[in-house]
């Protein structure tokens, strides 16, 4: 059995990630939920232990200050974006290390977004031994074949 990850998921309205927040659970997370960015600031300032943040917003810009402001306080913790917003020609955040596209938070969507975040977690310190210039951020273009 997989150890549990700890993720901060930040979002405007909680009850809307109510459902969502279970099937992270059920994909092997120990999740606690922030109502904006200043709440999830709160969180992280008070030791919370976070493996993982990911960020469910309409839009990638108002994600990307949010993720910019969280990565200041927990560089280390890899930012996943779940929007609906597919980024087209846009340029995304470089403390947006995933983007997932998604218009609803399903048990599919938590699957994906658990794999980019072992995923995150297992590449990161190989990357840093192999590659000393390695910034960490980077696009995992996803759109999911549900979606097509």
């Amino acid at each position: 059995m997989k150890s549990a990850l700890n993720i901060l998921l930040v979002s405007k309205e909680a009850s809307t990630c109510s459902h969502f927040l279970s099937y992270l659970e059920e994909e092997g997370s120990q999740t606690a939920i922030a109502c904006g960015a200043e709440n999830a600031a709160r969180l992280l300032l008070a030791s919370t232990a976070v493996d993982a943040i990911v960020i469910h917003n309409e839009s990638i810009a108002a994600a990307g200050l949010i993720s910019s402001a969280l990565k200041l306080i927990s560089p280390l913790s890899p930012v996943i974006l779940v929007t609906p917003e597919w980024p087209g020609n846009m340029v995304l955040p470089s403390s947006v290390d995933a983007v997932c596209y998604a218009s609803s938070l399903g048990r599919a969507v938590a699957s994906d977004i658990m794999r980019f975040v072992r995923c995150l977690l297992l590449e990161r310190p190989q990357q840093q031994i192999d590659d000393p210039t390695y910034d960490g951020s980077r696009f995992v273009p996803h759109k999911p074949s549900y979606l097509n």
